[in-house]
């Protein structure tokens, strides 16, 4: 049997290249329960394999310090590489 299960994360702190960026989203989780047994057999356990299946970003943002705000970065050109520094700080971290 597989389940689904979410983990939210809220300012999630990446720092790359002096600067901090904090990340909003949530970590879907695939989640395999089975039977497993001991080694003479006789007992039987719940056996749980669990793996990261999607890493999804609500917010990537960091603080201008020009403009003295934060700034939303996700999808925006010349980013990209940015989300996968996050989305792999993220993976690391909920593993």
């Amino acid at each position: 049997m597989i389940e689904n299960e979410r983990k939210y994360f809220k300012d999630f702190e990446i720092v790359h290249n002096f600067t901090t960026y904090y990340a909003n989203g949530y970590v879907e989780y695939n989640i395999e329960k089975g039977v497993g047994g001991n080694y003479e057999g006789y007992d039987f356990e719940t056996v749980y394999h669990i793996e990261i299946c999607y890493i999804h970003l609500y917010k990537l943002l960091y603080y201008n310090e020009k403009n003295h705000c934060m700034v939303d970065i996700l999808g925006k050109s010349g980013y990209s590489n940015i989300e996968e520094i996050a989305k792999d700080a993220i993976w690391y971290e909920f593993e």
